[in-house]
């Protein structure tokens, strides 16, 4: 009787899970694919003091943006924890940055953190033969700092977003 109980049980599960699988008839969500925006512009600060203009960052500069993730949800689910998408890109050698990010149908804030750099500073330049062979310089290290900068993007839209140290 144990026996008997167990191998009807058994074939119950057996039939439940073989005819109560999804129909081939059922939708299946597939979600939007992601569009994109373009941020990009140039990034300058004072690395010599001895001239009148502001020179380009240095190569390699890192700048990191983000997003909150819950912008680009149509409908978000309350209390749902999206968190923070981040995304980051380097200044090329012309001072120059382009960075790609996730943009959805709305606009939506994206927040800008170029990173800080040390960088020796040219105070001074001998007057009489300057920065050449023979010629001296004074510099000092200084560690240049820039604030964060926020940036309204919507899909398939370039933004210019000069940022200066």
């Amino acid at each position: 009787m144990k026996n008997l109980m167990i191998l009807i049980s058994l074939l119950s599960f057996v039939y439940l899970f073989t005819f109560s699988g999804c129909g081939e008839d059922e939708e299946i969500y597939t979600p939007p694919a992601m569009t994109n925006a373009v941020i990009k512009g140039e990034v300058k600060c004072d690395l010599d003091l001895t001239n009148f203009e502001l020179e380009n960052a240095p190569q390699g500069t890192k700048i990191i943006s983000q997003i909150d993730a819950i912008d680009l949800v149509a409908n978000p689910v309350p209390g749902y924890p999206y968190g923070v998408l981040t995304f980051e890109t380097t200044v090329d050698g012309n001072g120059d940055y382009s960075i790609t990010v996730n943009a959805g149908t709305q606009n939506i804030d994206v927040t800008i953190y170029p990173e800080d750099f040390v960088y020796d500073q040219i105070v001074w330049v001998d007057p009489i033969f300057g920065d050449t062979v023979g010629g001296a310089k004074t510099t000092q290290r200084v560690v240049f700092k820039e604030g964060i900068h926020i940036v309204n993007v919507i899909k398939n839209v370039i933004r210019i977003e000069d940022i200066t140290y």
